[in-house]
């Protein structure tokens, strides 16, 4: 990743206000969302982050967004594992510069992904799931949600 660099701007109110309430419903930064922006812009090459996250996103806006089950994390993560284009995002998302995964960069995507599945989908969270076989899914465990009516 690149150096990280602090810059203060001048925004209209209406641009700020979107780009943080999309932030907040996606689980990302209002620095996530501003980083977007421009490299989409100057077409360069997305954070694997918030790439991942906003595949998430998108998944979860097309298959869950009327209804889901209270494991709907687990499934988010098996569809991950098991789509050629979203498992590739996911690993370069939890990799370090050299390619190698890194498991700090994992666990924190991990709580992201769970963040942005309540955030896009309105969830509350009801319960912990078993230990799962680590062998077998992306993650050790996840929530339990419901909608936050």
């Amino acid at each position: 990743m690149d150096e990280q660099i602090i810059k203060t701007i001048r925004l209209p109110r209406s641009i700020v206000d979107k780009a943080q309430t999309e932030a907040t419903n996606l689980g990302l930064t209002f620095a996530d969302v501003v980083e977007t922006a421009l490299g989409t812009y100057f077409k360069m090459k997305p954070n694997p982050r918030t790439d991942i996250l906003l595949k998430v996103a998108e998944l979860l806006k097309k298959d869950y967004r009327d209804s889901y089950p209270q494991d709907v994390t687990l499934q988010v993560f098996r569809k991950i594992r098991s789509d050629d284009s979203l498992l590739r995002a996911y690993k370069a998302a939890i990799s370090d510069p050299t390619g190698t995964e890194s498991e700090n960069l994992k666990a924190t995507l991990h709580r992201q992904i769970g963040l942005c599945v309540r955030r896009v989908l309105g969830a509350k969270v009801i319960g912990r799931s078993v230990e799962l076989d680590p062998n077998i899914e992306l993650i050790k465990t996840h929530a339990l949600l419901e909608p936050d009516n």
